[in-house]
């Protein structure tokens, strides 16, 4: 993308959510997917966090230069936050309802296009982005099964127990 110094929205700002937001709103209007809510919603903080890990760690551990002068570029946490958002509801929609699937991903893509218009990444950066947040909403969906699988298995059961010198007194007539 060339430079476009004249240009500049806010708007990828909050774009950046739209994908999610559209996920949580057609739960919320009873549209169901496949998955429970409380699995989605684990689905959902295990991919938030690895996105936001994974975005977060390269930004200052390879510190490269946005265009616009200032640092921390690669890669596009926006991109990433959209393409997250987008692959979440296609696997969730997209078999049952695909122009779902793909109006998130044409949000995700205008989210990207926007970093570059804005001057605020490079084309590397928010391919990499993209690639994160989809990965991380992959990563969710197979950390997850065997997360739930590992704690039904090893749940913790607690019962009190005394000490002989402080056994209570059963019927006992003083």
């Amino acid at each position: 993308f060339p430079s476009h110094d004249k240009f500049h929205s806010t708007a990828d700002n909050y774009l950046q959510y739209s994908p999610t937001l559209i996920n949580i709103g057609l739960h919320v209007a009873g549209i169901q997917d496949k998955q429970m809510s409380k699995d989605l919603m684990a689905v959902f903080l295990i991919g938030t966090g690895s996105y936001t890990v994974l975005t977060q760690g390269l930004k200052y551990a390879i510190n490269e230069t946005r265009p616009d002068g200032s640092d921390h570029s690669f890669p596009s946490g926006h991109t990433a936050t959209a393409f997250f958002g987008a692959r979440m509801l296609d696997r969730a929609y997209g078999k049952r309802y695909p122009l779902v699937s793909i109006g998130g991903y044409a949000l995700a893509t205008t989210t990207g296009a926007m970093r570059l218009a804005n001057n605020k990444h490079w084309t590397t950066d928010v391919a990499m982005g993209a690639a994160i947040g989809i990965a991380s909403a992959e990563i969710g969906h197979w950390i997850y099964p065997k997360l739930k699988k590992s704690l039904n298995k090893t749940s913790l059961h607690w019962e009190p127990i005394v000490a002989p010198n402080y056994l209570p007194i059963e019927n006992s007539k003083e």
